[in-house]
């Protein structure tokens, strides 16, 4: 069994929740509503406010975070240094960067860290922006968004 939390937007949540309810091996832990701007989130059901990210990971092997935000970047920091398996949007990643010091994180906590959504891109523009290929052995796409520096 493995226990995931959702962080994001409302509709976001709501449509994981729905898929994911359908998987026989995934218990929904946690649902918490984040609006971007805000320092912290609400939880779904309960409407409890959460202001403090560890929390949010203490009791979930992995987190799915679908809204950009102060708060939502909070959360994926958390759950790599807890070693959660943490599963992004592009949206919530602001630059190469943090990007760069995201997957540093993940290898120090050997987890996955995943960042897409389903799209039709190809890898070839994937393949453009990434400086250094030689040291990459695979390559899992689910869709390209062109990461910028802020």
């Amino acid at each position: 069994m493995i226990n995931a939390a959702l962080v994001g937007s409302l509709s976001a949540v709501n449509r994981h929740t729905y898929a994911l309810q359908k998987i026989q091996d995934i218990r929904i832990t946690c649902r918490w509503i984040s609006t971007g701007i805000q320092e912290s989130a609400h939880e779904a059901d309960t409407g409890i406010i959460c202001t403090n990210p560890d929390s949010i990971v203490a009791n979930s092997d992995s987190v799915i975070v679908t809204d950009p935000g102060s708060f939502c970047s909070s959360v994926v920091i958390s759950a790599l240094r807890h070693a959660r398996h943490t599963f992004l949007y592009p949206s919530v990643v602001r630059s190469v960067n943090e990007a760069n010091q995201l997957i540093k994180l993940s290898h120090e906590a050997n987890v996955i860290l995943k960042c897409g959504h389903v799209g039709n891109t190809s890898i070839h523009g994937l393949l453009k922006a990434l400086p250094d290929i030689d040291s990459i052995s695979m390559v899992e796409l689910q869709h390209y968004s062109l990461i910028s520096n802020v």
